[in-house]
């Protein structure tokens, strides 16, 4: 599919087409052996946005942690952080979705009982902590609703069900 830049030139407004799924260009806009239709769907997923959002706060939230908590607990939360995203990423574009979503699940739960222990020992503002919570408990019911979708989306695409 063709894509049209515009920019102003010398002798005016200049428009350039790309041809994205050209070989020459399409080769060089792969990602990790994946195709470039892949990559933008995940993008625009509102669990990603939301994922990278807390990403986001967290940074900012941990940067004031103390030195003995900054580089153990902060690390960890933003660890657990950055593979959720590559998790989401993995279970759109998977065959067993499923799978996959219990996994995000589980690192969702990771973040949210390290977020309430730093917030215990009083080194995660409560501000930041309210904000964070909310956040990650959005981020549990998006995940809950989007397995529930898939489980039920492979049910009536099952041949028992079909034929029964």
């Amino acid at each position: 599919m063709p894509v049209r830049r515009c920019f102003p030139g010398a002798a005016g407004l200049v428009i350039q087409s790309f041809n994205y799924s050209s070989p020459r260009v399409a080769g060089s806009l792969q990602f990790s052996g994946g195709d470039l239709s892949k990559l933008a769907q995940y993008e625009h997923l509102p669990i990603y946005k939301q994922t990278y959002d807390l990403l986001l706060r967290t940074m900012t939230a941990t940067k004031d942690f103390p030195r003995e908590y900054k580089y153990t607990l902060g690390q960890k939360i933003k660890e657990e952080l950055v593979e959720l995203v590559v998790m989401i990423y993995r279970a759109n574009s998977a065959q067993d979705k499923a799978r996959h979503i219990e996994s995000i699940l589980e690192r969702v739960q990771a973040v949210q009982l390290m977020m309430r222990l730093s917030h215990d020992l009083r080194i995660l503002p409560r501000r930041h902590y309210a904000a964070l919570s909310e956040m990650t408990d959005s981020l549990a019911r998006q995940a809950q609703g989007w397995l529930k979708g898939t489980t039920r989306g492979s049910e009536r695409r099952t041949p028992e069900r079909a034929c029964g």
